[in-house]
């Protein structure tokens, strides 16, 4: 006597079940050789100096696992590193933009894209957003030495020293110590604070730029510092 289909569904529905479960398990495995093979190839490329080849070997990793997982991440970052090493510092920012705005990410992942931000737009020149990046950073991290250093040098860099030397209080405070480069940076405050009296005094009308910094107030920093 036949069968009828009702008797032999399930079977058949199974067996096609487990050829799609199958399939995808295959694909899942596919992928994640093709992005281990692509990570070594990154590798070995930047190991031997050919930046732009390692580029494309880890953008493709990492377009082939876009979730939020650890070796994804690790991924990005290496991504981002290669691009600001290369002086592409418009997609070093715009990756790290976007890791911050992933939503769900563990704190201790979203810190580090915020540090790298920091990096990013300190070497592109955008010292009022390096600032407030590296703030955010220190908001979460407060004592990280490496960012009270580079916020300083922000600072610095924007000829305002006071607040250069309030963040070297900081460091201070922290432990990191610093005393003479603080020594050095509110002497350099003073003298932006002299210069900036005497511009007002001479001229008849105070000019619109009469407290820009002066080139002679660029503190002389210890040999060394950080």
């Amino acid at each position: 006597m036949a069968m009828a289909w009702a008797d032999i569904a399930p079977f058949v529905l199974g067996g096609a079940g487990a050829v799609a479960l199958l399939s995808i398990g295959l694909s899942r495995r596919s992928r994640r050789i093709a992005e281990s093979l692509a990570l070594l190839k990154g590798v070995r490329f930047l190991l031997s100096d050919t930046p732009d080849a390692a580029i494309d070997e880890l953008a493709r990793a990492a377009s082939l696992n876009p979730n939020d997982s650890h070796p994804a991440m690790e991924t990005y970052f290496a991504l981002g590193n290669l691009y600001r090493r290369k002086g592409d510092l418009e997609r070093a920012i715009r990756l790290h933009q976007n890791l911050l705005l992933r939503p769900g990410l563990p704190p201790e992942i979203k810190r580090e894209a915020q540090l790298e931000l920091s990096i990013d737009l300190q070497r592109a020149g955008l010292l009022g957003r390096a600032a407030e990046s590296f703030e955010a950073f220190l908001a979460q991290a407060p004592t990280h030495k490496g960012a009270l250093t580079m916020l300083r040098d922000v600072h610095i860099e924007g000829r305002e020293y006071e607040r250069a030397a309030e963040v070297q209080i900081r460091a201070i405070q922290a432990g990191h110590g610093g005393e003479a480069i603080l020594g050095h940076l509110l002497a350099a405050a003073a003298a932006l604070v002299c210069a900036c009296v005497r511009s007002v005094a001479q001229a008849p009308e105070p000019p619109a730029c009469a407290c820009a910094a002066p080139a002679t107030a660029q503190p002389s920093m210890p040999t060394g510092s950080t």
